[in-house]
């Protein structure tokens, strides 16, 4: 059982010892050389062996999820280990994301009915009847610093 528990450790040690430099392009590090960085880095503390072993677990997940994800290229987007490496998906929404309650109508208007739901709509309407055109403005002359001249055109419609 020992000799199983020492190949299968080595065996751990390689692959990730492989799996790191693939993607890094540095030397050689296993995943615990990596975790006992990462745990420097971010100044996490484990409550005993037995949760940072845990956590080491999770920590060689995401980077094989990393790993994977970077040798898959084409993608418009990266991704990395960060502050969170040593959480699962689940632990991180939990930790991270709330459940809002919906917006109410009186909140959002966009949840109220559409008030125009029943209204059928003209096939056209001449604006200058509604007041919504004004007349032809003359600006004379705008200069660049004139501020009269920054102000909106009116629409004008031709008959």
């Amino acid at each position: 059982m020992a000799s199983a528990f020492k190949i299968a450790a080595l065996f751990f040690l390689l692959y990730g010892s492989w799996r790191w430099s693939a993607v890094s392009g540095a030397s050689p590090m296993t995943p615990s050389d990596m975790f006992e960085q990462w745990i420097a880095q971010h100044g996490r503390a484990y409550a005993n062996e037995s949760e940072k072993s845990y956590r080491l677990g999770v920590f060689t997940r995401n980077l094989d999820f990393v790993n994977a994800f970077r040798q898959a290229g084409n993608r418009s987007y990266t991704v990395a280990l960060n502050r969170f490496a040593d959480l699962t998906k689940e632990e991180f929404l939990a930790a991270y994301t709330t459940t809002r309650l919906r917006p109410s109508a009186d909140s959002y208007p966009g949840l109220q009915p559409f008030r125009y739901r029943n209204v059928t709509a003209p096939s056209s309407i001449d604006w200058r009847n509604e007041g919504a055109v004004t007349p032809v403005k003359d600006q004379g002359s705008c200069g660049k610093d004139d501020s009269s001249c920054n102000s909106s055109i009116p629409i004008q419609l031709i008959p």
